[in-house]
């Protein structure tokens, strides 16, 4: 989530400074994204318990959607409303820090897989081998 909401940072960027013709991928860009967001608190909502946190995590996603749900929003009245554009951009910069602080949570909580793979075996490894 993270890497897609700097990516719509970044073609926002571009349009600000004159590549209006990515006004397309960024909208693009917009309406996909809660698809996975809203994945994303499902998946936390089934696992809550196999993680450290896990009910915040749930929540911190939960409060990440609906703010990724009004930022989507003000992206489609921005054009015609000053204000909206002077809380899109700074919605925008909350989003990515909260996204990045859940995949910090989610790689420090114990039992945490990603596909399948144990984000803890290389520590576990580590830890025998110095032991």
């Amino acid at each position: 989530m993270a890497i897609g909401i700097l990516i719509q940072a970044s073609l926002a960027g571009q349009i600000i400074t004159g590549h209006h013709w990515l006004v397309t991928s960024h909208r693009i860009l917009a309406e996909f994204l809660p698809l996975p967001a809203a994945a994303l608190v499902v998946v936390a909502w089934q696992v809550r318990d196999k993680l450290r946190d896990g009910m915040a995590m749930v929540t911190s996603l939960a409060v990440a959607f609906a703010l990724l749900m009004a930022q989507t929003g003000l992206g489609f009245i921005e054009r015609k409303s000053p204000a909206a554009i002077a809380i899109h951009v700074p919605l925008g910069v909350a989003l990515l820090g909260l996204y990045t602080a859940v995949a910090v949570m989610t790689r420090k909580s114990p039992g945490a897989r990603v596909a399948g793979v144990d984000l803890h075996e290389n520590e576990s490894m580590a830890a025998t081998a110095t032991s």
